[in-house]
């Protein structure tokens, strides 16, 4: 894993050991296709406009399902860091 790599997309925890080895996955996987190709999930989910976008092809009926499983892991990642937050606060 590269610095940058790293730095951009780090500093998420999971207590949950099988959820932390999917989104390890999940984080450095790259939209395959649209004006996101290429940008990794990890990057995908730190705004709302690209959440909406990723919920979006989770509508498409022929999305594959590689790329629907490291969506769905993505946004549940995100979910749980929002109610983390919540409760800190």
């Amino acid at each position: 894993m590269s610095a940058s790599e790293s730095s951009s997309c780090s500093g998420f925890d999971f207590s949950d050991q099988d959820q932390e080895v999917k989104w390890i996955k999940a984080r450095r996987y790259k939209m395959p296709f649209g004006k996101y190709k290429g940008r990794p999930l990890c990057d995908m989910i730190k705004t709302k406009k690209r959440r909406d976008v990723l919920k979006y092809y989770l509508s498409w009926d022929k999305l594959r399902k590689r790329t629907k499983d490291n969506i769905v892991c993505a946004l549940a990642h995100y979910n749980e860091m929002k109610e983390a937050e919540a409760k800190r606060n």
